[in-house]
């Protein structure tokens, strides 16, 4: 039920409470039962066709759930072996009444998998208890290390001291009876709202009592103000923090570059440009350009998450309790993330239909409505989106596109109201979708079992990702009509294509669904017109060679014959003439051709014939026309004693007449028969 319900096994939260339980279900059916390995999701049909009355969501949810428990059970029996050979290793090794030791239980947990209470059925079964304490000791040393790791990444972030709050210094601020930030302001656009610093955090450590406060900052400190009213939006919810500045006689005193909320605390992070000093009044001034970059992409995203729904469950409600939900999200001046449960890629028609819904609701010009509703109103509501497990406030934000928010409420069941986006949301978003301009889905990709990612962009760099594609599909278009009459000609293409597609993959920023066709399209011209006019190429190179072949058979008779034939670098061509002329028509002699494939490259080929391969290796031959290159040449290749084949670079300088003369002539001394 926990995972119809959208929950997923993880190692923190309700999520780690489902992993114990599957896990221990895993250990005990196949260590009691002697189940087989991979058994606990071949029970779900079962489950469903005895409980499915009770709970409909199990059947519409059975897929889901089959392939999270075989997916669960198949990474836990990865280590399951290797956790119980650790057991088992450690155990014997105890000695009486001796407890299994506490650090050994928390390597088996975070290393190998077995929760805490699963070690301790196995330590049960041998008469033996876990060190709990020793376990938990080992559990919090792990648990600050990570939280240090976290800090002084964040701090090196700042280029100051630790400038995050933790209890400490909430409790400070509460123990000193300091209000926590009124944030009303943060929704007004273009004001100046004035606000009076309330306290001055210089960083951890800092301030006569050590939690960091101080009674000033001086000018080019870096430091935290916190205020008791702001416009700043704190990073929260996905979005990031607004920045700007503090303003005093309407002259910036401190740079905002971040703002951070601990406990209805609002910490503006930033430079001071003069000594600033609890009690002072200031004006805030917040970024609204680069707000107005953000709240195109924050409102996008609602709008995303609506298309996905309507294209991966055609709308369904409930359907969309455990699939296409809301994983996680980020919002910035330059793009949106979005994080959503599914378990497969998208089609590309499926991107495309999710992009144009998108594209649809900005033409549309639909209202976007933000209000401070009750929760409970909220939640009846039928077609609401919010994120499972998250706890919200009393009131809460409700942001609806396209239908007012009064009318959800009174009407909460409306089928209607399946046609728009309706969220429970806090941050700043737009009031109608044609702000948005456009829209392009850049990337769609999976980052985790089960969870995929979309990456959007809106306005211009939407526009701009357009234009990309645009510029894309004309380039394509030119290469369909390139010419491939002449060996030069689709030489010149293939490099043409080489670098559209190192373009394609490194460089173009165009919407998903574009890029696959580009892509698609790209791949049918080189399966149809370049393979086609390379057959004709080199039938024509064969042709030509064919004649030269036979020539160089005839002149060398039983002896030894040493040629300049340019057919290009063609392996599989000069194996066929080799055989087809130079063995046919003279088996007992031995050759060496040169092939000039560019001004600066020759194909070097060796072949020593059955009477000759006591006196002649076809390697050292090769090897030694290769050495006779002008000064800078470099040689590589390889082959066996009858045959061989080396491609020798000149370098800067092109081989010329006279250097192939000279390698003939070093082909054609090496041999003494």
């Amino acid at each position: 039920v926990a995972l119809a319900d959208g929950a997923r096994p993880s190692n923190e939260g309700r999520g780690y409470v489902l992993r114990r339980v599957l896990r221990r279900a895993v250990w005990y059916g196949q260590h009691f039962l002697k189940a087989p390995k991979g058994f606990l999701h071949t029970l779900v049909p079962a489950l469903v066709a005895n409980m499915g009355e009770a709970y409909p969501e199990l059947r519409r949810a059975e897929a889901t759930i089959r392939a999270v428990l075989e997916g669960e059970e198949r990474d836990f029996n990865r280590t399951i072996d290797k956790g119980a050979r650790f057991f088992a290793k450690k155990a014997e090794a105890l000695g009486p009444g001796e407890p299994f030791g506490g650090r050994d239980a928390f390597h088996l947990a975070g290393t190998l998998g077995f929760p805490l209470d699963l070690t301790q059925i196995m330590a049960e079964e041998r008469g033996l208890v876990v060190d709990v304490a020793a376990y938990q000791a080992a559990l919090d040393e792990d648990k600050r290390k990570n939280e240090l790791a976290l800090q002084r990444r964040k701090a090196a972030r700042s280029g100051a001291a630790d400038l995050t709050f933790g209890a400490e210094q909430t409790a400070a601020l509460a123990a000193a009876g300091v209000p926590k930030t009124t944030t009303e302001a943060k929704y007004v656009w273009h004001g100046t709202p004035p606000a009076t610093v309330v306290a001055v955090f210089a960083g951890r450590g800092k301030g006569d009592k050590g939690d960091g406060f101080v009674a000033a900052a001086p000018p080019d400190a870096y430091c935290g103000l916190v205020l008791d009213a702001t416009s700043f939006y704190a990073e929260m919810g996905g979005q990031v923090a607004d920045t700007g500045a503090l303003l005093a006689d309407e002259a910036s005193v401190f740079a905002v570059e971040d703002a951070q909320v601990y406990a209805g605390y609002v910490v503006h992070l930033g430079v001071a440009a003069a000594e600033l000093a609890v009690g002072d009044r200031l004006h805030c001034a917040v970024d609204y350009d680069r707000r107005a970059r953000i709240a195109p992409n924050h409102t996008m995203t609602h709008v995303l998450n609506f298309a996905l729904r309507e294209v991966l469950l055609d709308g369904s409600l409930d359907a969309g309790e455990h699939k296409c939900a809301q994983r996680g999200s980020h919002v910035d001046p330059e793009r949106l993330r979005f994080d959503f449960a599914w378990d497969a890629p998208l089609t590309p028609p499926q991107l495309e239909r999710v992009e144009q819904i998108v594209r649809d609701q900005i033409a549309a010009s639909l209202s976007v409505e933000c209000v401070e509703t009750p929760l409970a109103d909220a939640m009846a509501v039928e077609t609401l989106r919010c994120m499972k497990g998250e706890q919200y406030p009393d009131p809460v934000r409700v942001c609806s596109v396209g239908a007012p928010v009064a009318d959800l409420v009174a009407a909460p069941t409306e089928p209607r109201w399946r046609h728009h986006s309706v969220e429970l949301c806090g941050g700043t978003h737009l009031r109608n979708t044609a702000d948005a301009v456009e829209f392009a889905l850049l990337v769609e990709e999976g980052i985790a079992k089960g969870v995929r990612r979309v990456v959007a962009v809106t306005r211009d760099k939407a526009a701009a990702a357009r234009a990309v594609a645009t510029t894309a599909r004309e380039t394509l278009a030119g290469l369909a009509k390139a010419d491939v009459s002449t060996p030069a000609a689709l030489d010149a293409l293939e490099k043409d294509i080489k670098t559209f597609r190192n373009a394609l993959d490194r460089e173009l920023v165009m919407p998903a669904f574009d890029k696959i066709a580009v892509r698609a399209d790209l791949e049918r011209i080189v399966n149809t017109k370049i393979k086609a006019a390379q057959k004709l190429v080199a039938a024509a190179k064969a042709d030509a060679a064919a004649g030269d072949f036979e020539a160089l058979a005839k002149s060398a008779a039983s002896g030894v014959g040493c040629a300049r034939i340019d057919f290009g670098d063609d392996t599989k061509l000069f194996a066929k003439l080799q055989k087809s002329k130079l063995a046919k028509l003279a088996p007992d002699a031995s050759f060496c051709v040169l092939s000039k494939v560019d001004d600066a490259t020759l194909a070097l080929f060796t072949v020593v014939s059955k009477p000759h391969a006591a006196a002649v290796n076809a390697v050292h031959w090769a090897q030694h026309v290769a050495d006779a290159a002008p000064p800078g040449a470099t040689a590589k290749g390889g082959g066996k004693p009858t045959n061989a084949k080396f491609t020798v670079s000149s370098g800067s300088a092109p081989f010329d007449d006279a250097a192939i003369d000279a390698l003939l002539k070093a082909a054609q001394a090496f041999v003494k028969l």
